[in-house]
Order: C-alpha cells, then sequence, then structure tokens
C-alpha cells in the first residue's frame, strides 16, 4: 500500500502529464529526485552520527526543502512554459537559490527556536567550524 505523500504525488503526476510541458515535467520530476537523493542522504548521515561541513548543509538542505519540484508547480499553475535556457541562467540559478535558502533557513530557525538543545548543539558545531576554519585559512 502506498503512503499518503506518494498518492498525493501521483495524482500530481497524472494531472501534469496531461497539460504540463515535457520542461516542467522534467523539472518536477528532477526536483522530486534531488528532494528524494537528499532525504536519503541525511538519514544516511544521521544514523552514522555524521555533521556535514556547512557549506554541504547548505546545498542538501536546498534540496531537503522540497522547494524544487514546488517551484516546477508554480511554473505549472501559471501556465508558463519557461524555456530550459533561461531556467539554467546563473541569475535565475542565484534567485532560486536565494528563494529556497531564504524558505529553507527560516524552517530551520523555526525549528531551533521550538528545539534549544538541540539549537544550542547546532550552533555550538557552527561556530567551532568556523574557528577551525579560521585557524586553517588566517
Amino acid at each position: 500500500m502506498c503512503s499518503i505523500p506518494l498518492r498525493i504525488i501521483h495524482s500530481l503526476w497524472k494531472r501534469l502529464i496531461v497539460t504540463a510541458s515535457p520542461q516542467v515535467q522534467h523539472r518536477f520530476i528532477e526536483g522530486l529526485d534531488f528532494f528524494f537523493q537528499a532525504v536519503t542522504q541525511q538519514a544516511r548521515d544521521r544514523k552514522a552520527k555524521a555533521i556535514p561541513d556547512i557549506e554541504s548543509y547548505i546545498l542538501l538542505r536546498r534540496d531537503t526543502s522540497g522547494c524544487k519540484p514546488c517551484f516546477a508547480l508554480i511554473e505549472y499553475a501559471n501556465n508558463l512554459d519557461i524555456p530550459d535556457e533561461v531556467m539554467e541562467h546563473p541569475l535565475i540559478r542565484s534567485l532560486s537559490d536565494a528563494t529556497n535558502d531564504h524558505i529553507s533557513w527560516s524552517n530551520v530557525c523555526e525549528y531551533l527556536l521550538k528545539n534549544k538543545v538541540i539549537a544550542d548543539l547546532f550552533l555550538g558545531h557552527l561556530l567551532l567550524q568556523r574557528r577551525t576554519s579560521e585557524r586553517q585559512h588566517p
């Protein structure tokens, strides 16, 4: 039996393939692929008690946020058919990353505000990482 999220994705997909452009379909599937790969990596890291460095965390967080498939749904809902060349432009990529970071970090901050012990550990880890980096690259 499928889980509820998978049923929702399947339902969305059945509707998308009828009217969405091939580019939107591709971006939706690619975004979901990034999401599932990232949450799998996050689970592996958690199991191994591995803490990624801040740069790796930011890249992973952009994919675990689920924003990428949502961006494709926004394009679809607004009846846009944005060419791949536009979506791949460095400025558009940068805007997409900035939007994703804003959403992702807002969620992280909200979570940390609710979980003070985890917040202290998380922020302590970031400070130690920064000090180590500063010592290695003065």
